[in-house]
């Protein structure tokens, strides 16, 4: 049975005033184990999604990961949102999680993770496409992000959105805004009209296995270790604005 929590403020107002619509709730729908996932809930234990989990078509932020020490294994599903700018697909809050295999489009933001979380986040084997941003790591995370194909995200990806409004304000494949120490191996990035884009103020990016770049200029504002196993194809490294 999926577990559902009454807000403190709510269960007071149906007491004082009686029942209220149950559209009127404000309510916190949360899943994991064998409880399926649905879109806005948040997801409280290791979960491998299947038939039974409603994550397309989102209308808000998909899943949200706020404890610790949590595996979302998409098991090859799609996390679909309805091209709305404000919205992600997988908001990660805590540290030492793991997601992978999961295919995420048409989000402001398909996967953030946001100040604060911790460090010991594994972004793996999944397709980010179709997305404002594709991944977005906000001040003071660490993440690993392995075998992610990142496509078509950026200015261009979503006709109907207008990607400069989003958090952080770099529209592209990855964007990471004063974060240190990440670990990009074995990705793809081809954001056709978009950007690849490493932006923030105290990076340093570790690139130990090769990672591939398709028509895509990359932004680096911090240190770059590991530039030559940087496969690219018509894509150009700036560091600091200027072309190496």
């Amino acid at each position: 049975m999926r577990k559902i929590v009454l807000s403190l403020m709510v269960m007071c107002f149906m007491v004082v005033f009686g029942a209220v619509d149950a559209a009127g709730m404000a309510i916190i729908t949360e899943c994991g184990g064998t409880d399926p996932c649905e879109c806005g809930d948040k997801l409280i234990a290791d979960r491998i999604l299947d038939e039974n989990d409603a994550l397309t078509g989102c209308t808000s932020t998909a899943l949200k990961i706020q404890t610790p020490g949590l595996t979302l294994d998409c098991n090859g599903s799609q996390i679909t949102g309805t091209s709305a700018n404000s919205n992600n697909g997988v908001h990660i809050q805590s540290g030492d999680v793991n997601v992978k295999n999961c295919e995420i489009s048409s989000f402001g933001i398909g996967i953030r993770i946001d100040e604060g979380s911790g460090d010991n986040i594994v972004i793996q084997d999944s397709d980010l496409h179709g997305n404002c941003m594709g991944l977005y790591l906000n001040n003071g995370n660490t993440a690993e992000v392995n075998g992610v194909d990142f496509s078509n995200n950026g200015p261009g990806a979503l006709a109907d959105v207008d990607c400069s409004d989003i958090t952080g304000g770099f529209p592209g494949g990855i964007v990471a805004e004063g974060s240190s120490g990440n670990v990009v191996n074995g990705n793809f990035v081809g954001n056709e009209n978009g950007m690849y884009d490493i932006v923030g103020l105290t990076i340093n990016w570790e690139v130990t296995e090769p990672v591939n770049c398709t028509n895509n200029p990359i932004h680096i504002y911090g240190n770059l270790t590991g530039a030559e196993n940087i496969n690219k194809d018509n894509c150009s490294i700036y560091l600091e604005g200027v072309k190496v």
